[in-house]
């Protein structure tokens, strides 16, 4: 398991880098991944500006958070 560890580190070092360039960053939330816990973190979320996912806005996870959640359905 230890290639797959450095992939994933090199993976949530990568999207930090492309974040940094862009101007604003959205986070794409499928139904299978919110709520769910990464083993690398990507960025704070007060560096998103904002959620988008394909479950209800008013889901309680979405809700708790502190950014702007866009539906896609």
């Amino acid at each position: 398991m230890p290639r797959r560890s450095g992939v994933l580190r090199w993976s949530a070092g990568m999207k930090r880098a492309l974040a940094r360039q862009a101007a604003n960053t959205y986070v794409l939330g499928s139904a299978e991944k919110i709520g769910a816990a990464s083993r690398f973190a990507v960025l704070p979320l007060t560096e998103v500006a904002g959620i988008v996912a394909d479950v209800d806005p008013g889901h309680p996870t979405l809700r708790a958070l502190s950014v702007p959640i866009l539906h896609a359905p």
